[in-house]
């Protein structure tokens, strides 16, 4: 594992680049939760209670949890870093550029380096840094944050709090993927749809409703319906605990089905990059063209193809810019380089357009793993809700996995908004830290535990651990 957590970049009086880093032991990890500290706990029950936020913390924590010494609950609040000396330093040209970036003697997990010249794009490779953080492998977790009133929903529409995880194996035990599951109401209406991931795993999401019931249909690798449960699920009941949106009802949270067939096997991985280009994403987009060849470059899952697609909001000089997928990595370079950060103006931009635009194009093939990075600082018009629902459940019941990257100067909301895309997908949650550096400051997540790495190694093995075959 790598020995450094971050890269830090600035530029001092005698125009270098000092480049220095901060070590880590293999157990030191960052802590999210701004602006409550959550206790460093990761494990799926784990507790959401606040070191500083008063009298909401009793929650009821697993007893292996509980009997933990206050030591060890808030020995990860603080993170155990130490700061080296600087371990390099880069002559620095008048335009600003480095010249070169030598390596500084780290694995391939942090910077490679390498020569680089005055003005070219990879001067900026490998200075972001980054965390990761899955929901729905720690529902226990979230679901705390949300039964105390921590984090509420929904969040411009999206509601992921009411899930019910459907697990597919065939006779044998083992896990059945790439099969759609439907959550399906008495009035034949299809509430939500998935397709179930490398463990076999399709997430539904059941909003409340005051009459009715709804079932689970399964359809083989065809899209032919092949199961039908012969049990009916009430709906999960309108909360009436402020933050709690769980049912006391039978709403199941876990159903497992046992079907006889083939999970599908997928022949390609597509891998779709949307990029918020208004004004203030400049420096993000400096450093995702320059990281752009290191990922393409270490992606190891066969016959992958990207797309890179940009918006911006009404009245700028574009709203949208959609391009299709391929694995010309020039075509790919010369679109992705010609973008630069330019309009916005007022905080929400058109997330709602450019999702329903590449949620719906054609160029999603079935047999394809689909990855959708969305890398924004702004939330969605809070008008689209409509709009955002529909293209998350578009996405959804083809099996596109949304990533969303949340950079520099982002708020709760945003947040909120990405986490909700990232549960209702099957996506992970990344977001940029202050670790590089690079940019205005980053919101710290409420979440547990978290490693700091850097985005483009973060990237690279998200697209490797979603292109399962």
């Amino acid at each position: 594992s790598s020995d450094l957590i971050g890269i830090s970049t600035y530029f001092n009086s005698d125009s270098t680049i000092d480049i220095s880093h901060t070590a880590k032991n293999e157990s030191t990890v960052k802590t999210g939760g701004d602006p409550y500290t959550t206790p460093g706990l990761s494990g799926t029950d784990a507790p959401a209670s606040a070191a500083s936020k008063p009298s909401t913390d009793a929650v009821i924590a697993p007893a292996d949890v509980s009997e933990r010494t206050d030591h060890e609950k808030n020995s990860a609040i603080i993170p155990e870093y130490e700061v080296s000396d600087v371990i390099n330093e880069v002559p620095v040209p008048s335009d600003g550029h480095a010249t070169e970036l030598e390596s500084v003697g780290t694995s391939d997990t942090e910077i490679s380096g390498g020569k680089t010249t005055s003005a070219n794009f990879d001067d900026y490779y490998g200075l972001l840094t980054a965390g990761r953080w899955n929901d729905n492998t720690n529902w226990g977790f979230f679901k705390n944050l949300t039964t105390n009133g921590t984090l509420n929903f929904p969040a411009f529409g999206l509601n992921p709090v009411n899930r019910c995880a459907v697990t597919l194996t065939d006779a044998s035990g083992a896990a059945l993927s790439g099969l759609s599951v439907s959550a399906v109401s008495s009035t034949g209406e299809t509430i939500y749809q998935a397709v179930t991931n490398a463990s076999g795993v399709a997430y539904l999401f059941v909003e409340p409703a005051s009459a009715g019931t709804w079932t689970v249909n399964i359809a083989d690798s065809n899209g032919q319906s092949m199961l039908s449960d012969d049990k009916n699920y009430n709906f999960p009941a309108a909360s009436v605990v402020p933050g709690s949106q769980y049912s006391s009802s039978d709403f199941p949270e876990t159903l497992t089905y046992s079907v006889d067939t083939t999970g599908k096997t997928y022949s390609s991985t597509q891998v779709m990059f949307i990029l918020d280009t208004t004004g203030s994403m400049g420096d993000e987009i400096s450093y995702l063209q320059g990281e752009f060849g290191n990922i393409y470059d270490k992606v190891t899952a066969g016959n992958v193809s990207y797309s890179w697609n940009f918006y911006r909001d009404e009245g700028d000089d574009y709203v949208t810019r959609c391009n299709d997928f391929t694995t010309d990595i020039e075509a790919i370079k010369s679109v992705l380089y010609a973008e630069y950060a330019s309009g916005g103006g007022d905080t929400p931009e058109a997330v709602a357009e450019i999702l329903t635009e590449t949620m719906n194009s054609t160029s999603w093939k079935d047999d394809s793993v689909k990855i959708a990075f969305l890398i924004l600082d702004a939330p969605p018009h809070a008008d689209k809700e409509e709009a955002l629902i529909a293209a998350t459940k578009t996405a959804a019941a083809k099996g596109i996995h949304i990533i969303p990257v949340v950079a520099s100067s982002s708020d709760r909301d945003t947040e909120l908004f990405c986490r909700s895309l990232a549960i209702m997908t099957g996506g992970d949650y990344v977001f940029l830290t202050d670790d590089s550096g690079i940019g205005d400051s980053h919101l710290e997540p409420i979440i547990g535990d978290y490693t700091v790495e850097l985005l483009s190694k973060i990237i690279v093995d998200i697209i490797n651990e979603y292109a399962f075959k």
